[in-house]
C-alpha cells in the first residue's frame, strides 16, 4: 500500500517504509526476537534513509528489513512447533499467488518437503485459517489494489492474481468483500471503502 498509494514520491516512500521499519522493530522486540538479529536488521534498515537510494534498491531494502524481522522472531520461538515451515509457506505463497497451476496444498508441500495433513494443520493452528483461505486471502488483496489502481478487466484483474476462471473469482470476491469487483470499483473511486474487509 505504500508504494501503491505514495504516487511514485521516492521520499515519501522512504519515510513511510522507515516508519514501518520502526513499528516492526518494536513489534519484534516485544514478541521476544533475538536481539542480536533484530539489532543488526534496525541497522541495515537505515540504508531505506539514504538520499541517494534508487526505487530498485528501494524495494530490496524493505523486503529485507521485513524479512530480518520476521526471522528475528522465529529465531527465537522454539515454543512455535513448526512456526519456521509456516512462515516458509507463507513467504512462498506472498511470492507465487498468481501461478494457479501450482498453489495447491501438496505443490507447496512438495517446495517445503513437509506433509499437507501437518501444513494444513499448521495454517489452522497458527493462522486461524485454511490453507485455501490463506491463499483466497492474498489474491483477493491483490485484486483490490488492482481494482483501485487500474482500469482493467475484472476478468484481467482474476487472470492477474491467480484466477483461470473469471466467474469463480467473482464469487470468491463476493464471497470475502461482500460485494461484486465491480461494485467494489465504483465505491473505491466514490471514496467510499467497502464495511467488509479481509
Amino acid at each position: 500500500d505504500i508504494f501503491l498509494f505514495s504516487g511514485g514520491n521516492t521520499p515519501v516512500i522512504c519515510a513511510r517504509v522507515y516508519e514501518l521499519t520502526g513499528f516492526l522493530f518494536r513489534a519484534a522486540s516485544e514478541a521476544g526476537a533475538a536481539g542480536e538479529k533484530l539489532l543488526v536488521t534496525a541497522r541495515e534498515s537505515q540504508r531505506i534513509l539514504d538520499p541517494d537510494i534508487g526505487f530498485e534498491e528501494l524495494c530490496y531494502a524493505t523486503t529485507r528489513a521485513m524479512e530480518g524481522f520476521i526471522d528475528a522472531i522465529y529465531e527465537n520461538r522454539p515454543d512455535i512447533p513448526g512456526s519456521r515451515y509456516l512462515a516458509e509457506a507463507t513467504a512462498y505463497l506472498t511470492e507465487n499467488y498468481t501461478r494457479s497451476e501450482s498453489m495447491s496444498l501438496s505443490a507447496v508441500c512438495e517446495v517445503l518437503s513437509i506433509s499437507p495433513s501437518y501444513l494444513s494443520h499448521l495454517f489452522t493452528k497458527g493462522l486461524g485459517v485454511t490453507f485455501t483461505e490463506y491463499l483466497a486471502w492474498l489474491r483477493i488483496d491483490a485484486a483490490k489494489k488492482l481494482l483501485r489502481s487500474t482500469d482493467l478487466p475484472v476478468s484481467e484483474v482474476a487472470e492477474r492474481v491467480g484466477y483461470r476462471d473469471p466467474n469463480y473469482f467473482i464469487r470468491s470476491f463476493r464471497k470475502i468483500v461482500g460485494m461484486t469487483p465491480r461494485s467494489f470499483r465504483r465505491a473505491s473511486e466514490g471514496g467510499v471503502e467497502p464495511s467488509k474487509k479481509i
